[in-house]
């Protein structure tokens, strides 16, 4: 019997390692996904994860452990991550990890699942239109995330920080924040909810990718996971986990052509 065992706090020491024949051998893998970043992973009213990222975890570890092994789901915040993996407390993150060269020099990260680039919500009342406008404002930033990188080296914001989007989404509407900026992917949603917010600036920086990420010499666990990221996207699965889970999120403020990355696969497959 398939068994997923979800764990939200780590507090045991893992005698085992994390390289890919010690999980085969023990058909056991742990897989770190975001604890609260809808629509990609979240934990519902009976403490499951749900989402895109979560569906991709399950079927990316039950091909590595088989479907009488187990997959251990590891809630993480953006901080946790690359500690998670180097302290061997998790085997692999599928946690809204976009791949930058300062990401790589500390773990390594597989071909990417989704595309996605910076944006800005705010009051449609406040006047941002531009970045420039943020140099005026309160800037609501997660810490240890591409957009804190981005921030941090532009240097001369004034920053709030907030611990996910939620706190992000409520600081902005207390006030205590004039403008948040992250991944469009997890701010398009927010205007859905509040209209009195508008993506207000739609671009910031340059494209980014998101992949899942292993610690450093782990390869042949990552050629797993790349093979199964492969093989998922020729069986319809990215296409249909857009269906099932994204676009009723996103209610078509973003198109799946923006996010998925099927052309890729296709010229690899």
């Amino acid at each position: 019997m398939k068994k997923i065992l979800t764990i939200i706090l780590l507090s045991a020491i893992f005698v085992f390692g994390n390289d890919l024949a010690t999980i085969q051998k023990t058909k056991t893998i742990r897989i770190g996904v975001r604890l609260a970043q809808p629509p990609f992973s979240q934990l519902n009213d009976s403490k499951e994860f749900v989402g895109f990222e979560v569906e991709l975890a399950k079927k990316i570890g039950e091909d590595i452990v088989g479907k009488d092994g187990k997959v251990e789901l590891i809630g993480v915040n953006a901080g946790d991550r690359i500690p998670f993996l180097n302290e061997n407390k998790a085997d692999l993150m599928i946690a809204n990890f976009s791949k930058t060269p300062e990401r790589e020099k500390q773990v390594l990260f597989s071909m990417p699942y989704l595309t996605n680039n910076t944006a800005v919500v705010s009051k449609k009342s406040s006047g941002i239109k531009r970045v420039a406008d943020l140099y005026n404002v309160k800037v609501l930033v997660i810490p240890n995330t591409t957009t804190d990188e981005w921030i941090q080296k532009k240097g001369g914001f004034n920053i709030v920080y907030c611990s996910n989007t939620k706190d992000c989404f409520d600081k902005l509407q207390s006030g205590e924040g004039d403008a948040y900026i992250h991944t469009n992917i997890l701010l398009a949603y927010l205007p859905l909810i509040d209209s009195s917010l508008e993506l207000s600036i739609k671009v910031v920086g340059e494209l980014e990718f998101i992949g899942a990420a292993v610690a450093k010499g782990n390869d042949d666990l990552m050629q797993a996971v790349n093979n199964q990221i492969l093989e998922l996207s020729k069986n319809g699965f990215f296409k249909q986990a857009y269906n099932d889970t994204l676009n009723p999120f996103y209610k078509g403020t973003i198109d799946k052509k923006y996010l998925l990355l099927d052309d890729l696969y296709n010229f690899f497959n």
